[in-house]
């Protein structure tokens, strides 16, 4: 299976729990919430195994570099934002509106990311 098709496809599952758990509401449904949780880490490992696997086997150019940043920022910001919704203390209206809409951009720069680097 191709690693940008393997990349995009975990995403997809990491969007489709995360629209599950959103359309279960408040308290948040731990099984759901674990399942989440546990994709996303393994998605953030496969990430940065690919990422510096990359890095140590090919000579990189610069924008390769920048665009290997820039979504990893945007995966972060996907993770912190997350992370803060499970408090419920946290939930606040612009931080859901983050969290919604990053994981697409995450997305994007990640299949735009993998594409770039394997061509």
């Amino acid at each position: 299976m191709s690693k940008t098709l393997l990349a995009a496809g975990s995403l997809i599952i990491i969007i489709a729990t995360g629209l599950w758990l959103h359309s279960k509401g408040r308290p948040l449904h731990q099984v759901i919430f674990s399942l989440h949780k546990i994709i996303v880490i393994i998605t953030a490992v496969y990430f940065g195994i690919q990422f510096f696997r990359y890095i140590k086997l090919e000579s990189i150019e610069s924008w390769h570099t920048t665009m290997i940043v820039l979504t990893s920022s945007v995966f972060l910001i996907v993770f912190v934002s997350g992370a803060l919704l499970s408090f419920d203390k946290l939930v606040h209206p612009v931080l859901q509106w983050i969290h919604r809409l990053s994981p697409y951009l995450l997305l994007l720069m990640s299949f735009l990311t993998f594409y770039q680097i394997r061509r």
